[in-house]
C-alpha cells in the first residue's frame, strides 16, 4: 500500500493576514523606536560632551589652581578682542582636551559651520562666520566654539558652545547644536545684554546656559522654542535636557 504524503502549509489568505498584521504593528512600533533612538543620541552625545568638558576643567585646576584664580579674557560683548580668548584656552582648557584640529579664529568649516536658530533661519552670530570665536574639532567627533563676555558683565565667563554631531547636518541650536557657559566664581543673574544666562551660581565651573532660571525669564531671548527668533534662540534647550533628569523632556520641539 502506497502512504500518500501530506503538507501542511498557509493558505495564501492566511500569509496576507499574517503579513497585513506585521504591517500595522512596524507602523505603531517603529517610529516610536525611532524617536526614542534619537532622542538617546542627543541625551548621551550631550553627557558625553559635558563630562569632557567638565575632566577638562578638574585637569586644569590640577595644573593651574582653582578656576576662581584664573586669568579670564577682559573681552567685550561680541568676545573681542578674540585673540584674549585663544590665550585662555590654550593656557586652561585645549591642554586637557583631544583636539583634532586647531582652527582658533579662523572663518572656516574644518572645525564649525553655519548654524541655525530653531527655526530653521541663518544664525550669523553663533556660525563659523564669527571672527570671534575661537572653533576646535575633537577627536571624538564632536566640534566646540568659545566666546568670551568678560569685560561686558564684570565676571569671568566663556560661553562654550558645542556641535554633538560635528559637521553633520542640522546643525541646528536645539537640535545638535548646544551652549554651557564656564564661569570664573559665584554669581548671580549673569546677563550679556542679551537675557540672563544664568542665575545663582555658587561656585566657578561648567553650566549650562539657563542655569537656575524660570523657563520663562529671558525666553524671548534665549529660550528653547522655534518662536525664538533672537540670535540666542535656543540656548536654554541644554538646561531643558538637564534639568529633565538627562532626558528629552515631552513638551522638547525636536525628537518628539
Amino acid at each position: 500500500m502506497v502512504k500518500i504524503k501530506t503538507f501542511i502549509a498557509f493558505t495564501l489568505a492566511e500569509v496576507l493576514i499574517t503579513l497585513g498584521i506585521i504591517g500595522v504593528v512596524a507602523a505603531l512600533t517603529i517610529p516610536t523606536l525611532i524617536k526614542t533612538y534619537q532622542q538617546q543620541v542627543v541625551t548621551t552625545s550631550l553627557q558625553k560632551f559635558y563630562s569632557t568638558i567638565q575632566q577638562a576643567i578638574k585637569l586644569s585646576e590640577a595644573d593651574n589652581g582653582q578656576i576662581a584664580t584664573w586669568t579670564f579674557p577682559a573681552t567685550d560683548y561680541n568676545g573681542s578682542p578674540a585673540n584674549l580668548t585663544v590665550t585662555f584656552l590654550n593656557t586652561y582648557i585645549l591642554p586637557y582636551l583631544k583636539v583634532a584640529k586647531n582652527c582658533d579664529l579662523a572663518i572656516t568649516t574644518d572645525c564649525w559651520n553655519p548654524v541655525n536658530k530653531m527655526n530653521g533661519t541663518s544664525n550669523a552670530w553663533l556660525s563659523n562666520s564669527n571672527a570671534n570665536i575661537a572653533k576646535y574639532s575633537l577627536q571624538n567627533g564632536q566640534e566646540i566654539a568659545f566666546l568670551s563676555y568678560t569685560a561686558a558683565i564684570g565676571v569671568g565667563v566663556v560661553q562654550v558652545l558645542v556641535d554633538i554631531n560635528g559637521p553633520k547636518p542640522p546643525n541646528m541650536v536645539g537640535n545638535d547644536v548646544f551652549l554651557f557657559l564656564i564661569a570664573q566664581q559665584a554669581a548671580s543673574n549673569l546677563n550679556a545684554g542679551n537675557g540672563d544666562m544664568a542665575q545663582q551660581i555658587k561656585i566657578g565651573g561648567l553650566y549650562p546656559d539657563g542655569y537656575e532660571l524660570d523657563p520663562s525669564d529671558s525666553y524671548t531671548f534665549r529660550g528653547c522654542g522655534k518662536d525664538v527668533t533672537y540670535l540666542y534662540s535656543g540656548a536654554f534647550c541644554s538646561t531643558k535636557i538637564m534639568g529633565n533628569s538627562w532626558q528629552i523632556p515631552s513638551d522638547y520641539p525636536f525628537f518628539n
